[in-house]
C-alpha cells in the first residue's frame, strides 16, 4: 500500500507544480473560468491516478505499461493545456516547452537517485528517493524558474513579433529527443554518473538557450518601442511646422 501511495505522490509532484507554470501566464486568456478549468484538469489527473493505482494494486503494473502509461497522459494534459487557453499557439508552445523541459530536468535527476537507491538502500520502498529527490529539487529552483516566467517571459507575451513562430525549434528538439531517447533506457545505464552528466549539461545547455532566446525577445520589444518613440516624435515634429 506504501509503495501505491509514493507512486501517487510521485505522479503529483512529476505533473501538478510544472503544470501551474504552462498556465499561469496565461489564467486572463482561458476558455473558461479558472474553476472550470480547475475542475477539468482535476478529473484528468485523478483518472490517471485511479488508473495507475488500480493497474498496481492488481499486478498488472511494469515498465511498458508505465512508459505508454505516462505518454498517454502527457499528450492528454498537453491537448487540455492548448484547449483550455485562448492564445497564440507558438507563444504557448514557447511556454509549453519551457516547462516540459523543467520536468525532464527533474524528473531525470529523480530517476538517477532512484536507481542509485535500489542498488545501495535496498530496503527503500519505491520512489522513495525519486520523490525526496523531486521535492528538494523544487524547494531550490522554483523560486528561479517562476521569479523568470514572472519577470521575463511574461512580459514578452505581450509583443507581437514573427520570431514567436521559430523561437520554440531549438528547445522543442531537446523535449523530443528525451522523449525518443530517454525513456526506454535501462537502470544501468540510468545510474551511470556519465548519465547524470550528460543530463545535467544538456539540461543546462538548452536553459541558457531560453535565457537567450529571452533577451533577444526584449531587446526586439525595446527596438519597438523605439521606433515608436520616434515615428511620435516626427508626427509632432511635422504638426509643429505646419503651425
Amino acid at each position: 500500500m506504501i509503495e501505491i501511495l509514493l507512486a501517487c505522490l510521485y505522479l503529483i509532484l512529476s505533473i501538478v507544480p510544472f503544470s501551474f507554470l504552462r498556465y499561469y501566464p496565461f489564467f486572463k486568456s482561458l476558455r473558461f473560468s479558472l474553476r472550470t478549468a480547475g475542475l477539468l484538469y482535476a478529473v484528468i489527473l485523478l483518472l490517471e491516478l485511479v488508473g495507475m493505482g488500480l493497474l498496481r494494486y492488481y499486478g498488472l503494473w511494469s515498465s511498458d505499461i508505465y512508459s505508454a502509461y505516462r505518454f498517454f497522459f502527457a499528450i492528454a494534459f498537453g491537448a487540455l493545456s492548448f484547449w483550455l487557453i485562448k492564445a497564440d499557439f507558438f507563444k504557448q508552445f514557447f511556454v509549453y516547452t519551457m516547462t516540459v523541459t523543467y520536468v525532464i530536468f527533474v524528473c531525470g535527476n529523480a530517476h538517477f537517485f532512484e536507481f542509485l537507491g535500489i542498488v545501495y538502500w535496498e530496503e527503500a520502498p519505491d520512489l522513495l528517493v525519486a520523490n525526496i529527490v523531486i521535492i528538494l529539487q523544487l524547494l531550490l529552483t522554483y523560486p528561479l524558474v517562476f521569479r523568470f516566467l514572472k519577470n521575463r517571459v511574461i512580459p514578452l507575451l505581450l509583443l507581437d513579433s514573427p520570431v514567436w513562430k521559430y523561437i520554440w525549434t531549438l528547445p522543442s528538439m531537446f523535449v523530443v529527443g528525451s522523449f525518443l531517447f530517454g525513456s526506454e533506457l535501462k537502470a544501468d545505464v540510468i545510474w551511470n554518473w556519465r548519465y547524470l552528466a550528460y543530463r545535467m549539461i544538456a539540461s543546462a545547455v538548452v536553459m541558457i538557450s531560453y535565457y537567450i532566446l529571452v533577451k533577444i525577445m526584449e531587446q526586439t520589444r525595446q527596438n519597438t518601442v523605439l521606433q515608436e518613440k520616434i515615428r511620435t516624435s516626427q508626427e509632432v515634429l511635422e504638426m509643429q511646422r505646419q503651425h
